[in-house]
C-alpha cells in the first residue's frame, strides 16, 4: 500500500464533497511529523484481521456516510 499524502487527501475530500478546502499554511513546527506508517502486524497477528478496504475507498465511505446523516450531525452540539 502506497502512503497517502496529506494534500492527496485533502484533494479526494474535496472531489467527494465538491468543495475546495481553505487551507491555511503554517509555519513547521518542531513537534511536526513529516513522515509516518501504521506498522499493522501485530493486530494481523493477534486479531488475526486485515485491513478491507484501501485508504480512498475508506474515505469515499465516510464523505457518503456524512452527506446521508447531515442533518443529524447539524443538530450535535460538539
Amino acid at each position: 500500500r502506497a502512503p497517502v499524502t496529506i494534500n492527496q487527501m485533502i484533494r479526494w475530500m474535496e472531489d467527494g464533497l465538491g468543495k475546495k478546502a481553505r487551507i491555511k499554511r503554517m509555519p513547521v513546527q518542531k513537534a511536526d511529523i513529516q513522515d509516518t506508517q501504521a506498522d499493522i502486524r501485530k493486530a494481523q497477528k493477534l486479531l488475526e484481521w486485515n485491513p478491507g478496504l484501501e485508504f480512498k475507498a475508506g474515505l469515499d465511505l465516510t464523505i457518503e456516510w456524512y452527506q446521508r446523516h447531515r442533518d443529524f450531525l447539524a443538530t450535535l452540539n460538539i
